[in-house]
Parts: structure tokens; sequence; C-alpha cells
């Protein structure tokens, strides 16, 4: 063990927890004032997190979960997650090594860790829309009608270190989100850093 290398990655590590940690703060504050302008929804809350501790010293992992509530209901009426995955060898066949963020929206529940990964998307009833957005659909959904964010289960997929100001979490997190719960989101239209991907012999694979 190199006492340096030890000493600099932590420090890297710290200083990335903070600036993940005031990103994310940030992203809430986005959220809860631009959700608050889509007619029907009374409030944004911050639910929970869960990270995966299978190291006392370093996260792999952290989803954090949002409920939204529409102005009549006392339960949730769609719930948001931002799932953060700092490495991961299965995922990184695919992406390569970067760390990840995954934007996930869902109408039925909130959302577990890895509750959606892309080494396990199709496996687990995603289906790719145009390169980048994944949804899942009931057995006898007809496809070809129009999701409304009442019905929807949806997620995808962003560079971590794409975020450097709150102006790319508007584009890439919060206006996303605000179009699939207003007038539609179209996948064709989203912002051209969420990674697109292609799918080969049932294997997802990213767009160059």
């Amino acid at each position: 063990m190199n006492g340096e290398n030890l000493f600099n990655a932590a420090t890297v590590m710290y200083k990335a927890g903070e600036e993940i940690e005031a990103m994310l703060e940030k992203l809430f504050s986005l959220l809860e004032q631009k959700l608050k302008t889509v007619e029907g929804i009374r409030k944004v809350e911050f639910k929970d997190d869960n990270a995966d501790d299978t190291s006392e010293w370093v996260y792999r992992d952290l989803i954090r979960n949002y409920y939204i509530y529409k102005k009549s209901a006392r339960n949730p009426s769609a719930y948001l997650a931002i799932q953060i995955k700092l490495c991961d060898p299965e995922e990184a066949e695919i992406v390569g090594r970067q760390p990840l963020i995954y934007v996930q929206f869902s109408s039925g529940g909130d959302w577990a860790l890895d509750e959606f990964l892309l080494h396990i998307a199709i496996r687990e009833g995603f289906e790719l829309e145009d390169e980048c957005l994944w949804q899942r659909y009931d057995e006898d959904e007809d496809r070809t009608r129009k999701r409304s964010w009442n019905d929807a289960e949806c997620a995808f997929v962003v560079p971590l270190t794409a975020f450097n100001t709150p102006e790319d979490l508007q584009e890439m997190i919060i206006d996303p989100i605000y179009l699939l719960m207003t007038t539609g989101l179209d996948p064709k239209n989203m912002d051209r850093r969420i990674l697109r991907f292609k799918i080969e012999d049932s294997e997802v694979r990213l767009m160059p």
C-alpha cells in the first residue's frame, strides 16, 4: 500500500462526495420549484435514500427517492429516483469506466437500489425507445398509445461528469421530467448528452 496514493485517492473521493451532495441539494431545489408549476401538483418531497454499503469506507451507489403529490391526494401520485453509480464492472462493459446518473420515474411505486441497470434492463422488461429512453410496459399494453405520466415507468442515463452547472441539471433532468408530466416526453428531443444505446443480439451497446 502506497501512502501517497492512498492519501490522494481519499482526497479525491472526499471532494467528489462534497460535490455530489451539493449537486443533489441543488437538484431538489430546482425540481421542487419546477414541478410545483405543473397543474394539479401540490408538492415534491424527499422520501429516503439507500446506498451500497458492502464497504464501510466507500459507497459505490446511492439512490435518492422523491415523492410527487397531487393536490387532491394524500398518497404519492408519482415517484422519481436519482441513482448515482460511481463504479460497476458490469455497467462498465457497456459504457466504459465512467460514473453514471440514472434518472428513474414511475407512477406505480418507488425505486429500489439497482432496480434499473443497463446490463439487466432487457431481462427486467425494459424496452429501448429512440436510443435513449427505457420504458417498461404491462404485457398487454398498447405501445402505440402515448403514455401520460400517470401510467409511466421509464429511465434514462447520463454521465455524472456531464453535470457542472445548475443549467446542466435543468436541461438533462428537470426539463425531461417536466415535459413527461405536461406535454409528454419525446425521446427524439432529449438532450444529446443523455447516453444513447442500441441493442444487438439482445445485448445493450453504447452508441458512439
